[in-house]
């Protein structure tokens, strides 16, 4: 299953950036957006992923190794999809709408959310 979030306003990269320090730290999912899609060949050392996501030590090292989609998921017109590595409950959905609201809401975002 996947979430898609499609961002409104007038920070989208510091959304992006915002959704993707929220899902550092849940490790049932990988993600994409359009700056990964552009970073690609950046990401495709450890070096790359974590100056990229800006983190350092071992656990960064073991979480750099996943958080990225890898496969091929399109953002169809999305900023930002996060992909369950398992289906979620909906209890987990209901905990990523939360904290998607956390991340975006004091940066004057509003968003929509779609998983299918």
């Amino acid at each position: 299953m996947k979430s898609y979030i499609k961002i409104e306003g007038e920070a989208v990269k510091e959304g992006v950036k915002a959704l993707e320090k929220l899902a550092f730290n849940m490790p049932k999912i990988c993600i994409m957006n359009t700056y990964i899609q552009s970073a690609k060949p950046l990401l495709n050392t450890m070096t790359g992923a974590l100056e990229y996501f800006g983190v350092e030590g071992e656990e960064a090292e073991r979480r750099c190794a996943t958080i990225v989609s890898k496969s091929g998921v399109k953002l169809d017109g999305y900023d930002f999809v996060y992909e369950w590595f398992t289906k979620p409950k909906k209890e987990e959905l209901d905990m990523l709408r939360k904290r998607v609201d956390e991340a975006l809401t004091p940066l004057g975002l509003k968003y929509t959310i779609k998983s299918k």
